[in-house]
């Protein structure tokens, strides 16, 4: 078992690959049988640290950012999709080799994955799926993904930054138990 990098040690042993005109973070991680590992909204690949020396000694870890999160390129003014997300997805699986793979998908990746698994490639053997809003009847967005999902707003919100980061920090500790002792 390894130890838990911290974000600049993950940056530092990790790689891009291109996708189209931009860089896509990847990182990989141990050996054996490959899971690939999908983020979360608004996080990276690094939400995964602390498990990756879990699951090292048993497998090869595939870790990537979404473009516009974690250390991948934040093209300002782009069209940022779910769909561009899973072909991103399946450009990482092709890079390296995976016609078939386990995936773990936590939050914004779940709705990646579905997308994923209905192009059939790569194929999953087996799935986790963690904290995903697939029913939208039992979606409850925060106020702040409200404003920032308003085709008027949301881009003057952005554009202006008018959300700052203590704000943010104020509404993301939301999502998040308090933690034990």
């Amino acid at each position: 078992m390894t130890s838990i990098l911290t974000p600049t040690e993950w940056r530092q042993t990790g790689d891009y690959i291109a996708f189209k005109d931009h860089r896509i973070f990847v990182r990989t991680q141990g050996n054996g049988e490959p899971i690939l590992f999908l983020h979360g909204f608004p996080t990276s690949s690094y939400d995964y640290a602390r498990i990756a020396p879990l699951l090292d000694n048993q497998f090869k870890l595939i870790f990537l950012d979404f473009l516009g999160y974690g250390f991948s390129d934040k093209p300002r003014q782009h069209p940022y999709s779910l769909f561009e997300q899973a072909e991103i997805t399946q450009a990482v699986a092709q890079h390296f080799g995976l016609a078939k793979t386990r995936l773990v998908a936590h939050d914004m990746g779940d709705s990646v994955t579905l997308e994923v698994i209905r192009r059939g490639q790569p194929e999953i053997t087996n799935l986790v799926m963690l904290n995903g809003s697939v029913l939208l009847d039992d979606y409850h967005p925060l106020i702040t993904q409200k404003l920032l999902l308003h085709p008027v707003i949301g881009p003057i919100v952005t554009g202006l930054r008018l959300i700052r980061k203590p704000a943010f920090a104020r509404q993301f500790g939301k999502l998040f138990a308090t933690p034990l002792t």
